[in-house]
């Protein structure tokens, strides 16, 4: 990340990033907006009282399967 625009009220910050077919792009969001990164976790980074975030269906047993399971970690809380 790198600050690109600051004037008065309205700070901003740019976040590069890499693209699909090899390209990238820049996007420009307010100097406070929260910016994370996905990293592995483990069973034990579960524990009671931790903001988790979970993409799920439902199965045809009338059962939600989770796909995505996002949770906090180091008192970050997952933006979604």
């Amino acid at each position: 990340m790198r600050r690109i625009y600051s004037q008065g009220r309205c700070p901003f910050k740019s976040i590069w990033f890499c693209a699909d077919k090899g390209g990238s792009k820049v996007v420009t969001v307010s100097e406070n907006a929260p910016v994370v990164t996905f990293a592995p976790a483990t069973r034990a980074d579960l524990t009671a009282g931790k903001k988790v975030f979970v993409l799920t269906t439902l199965t045809k047993r009338g059962v939600f399967e989770a796909h995505v399971l996002l949770v906090e970690k180091d008192g970050v809380v997952p933006p979604i």
